[in-house]
């Protein structure tokens, strides 16, 4: 199966958290460069997000706003800044394409991002 994999760091209220959004495709299969990717976010209570809208790929095959970006890994980094000590849930949703041998398929994958300041 296709999967996709959240690493988060624990860090100090009002600093730069970042969470690793990572898709690794099954054997056999590949990430669709060419289709439009998209990571939405929702806003959160306590939490400022450096960029609600993350963007990939596309007919340009753009490596847009991926931290890492081939057939094998899609990688975002995912900055956010809790406003107080606490553990906050950021939800959204994150689109994307995989392909094997005979076609392609897109994926639309609830995301949700677990925020620990101290």
């Amino acid at each position: 199966a296709d999967r996709a994999a959240l690493g988060v760091e624990d860090r100090k209220a009002g600093t730069d958290l970042a969470a690793n959004i990572k898709v690794t495709p099954a054997a056999g299969r590949h990430v669709s460069m060419e289709f439009p990717i998209k990571i939405t976010l929702e806003p959160t209570d306590g939490v400022t997000l450096a960029m609600p809208e993350l963007l990939a790929g596309g007919n340009d095959k753009s490596q847009g706003d991926a931290s890492a970006f081939s057939e094998h890994l899609l990688a975002f980094a995912v900055h956010a800044t809790a406003a107080k000590p606490g553990e906050y849930e950021v939800k959204g949703v994150m689109k994307f394409g995989v392909c094997d041998a005979d076609s392609c398929h897109p994926k639309k994958q609830p995301i949700t991002i677990a925020v620990a300041a101290n």
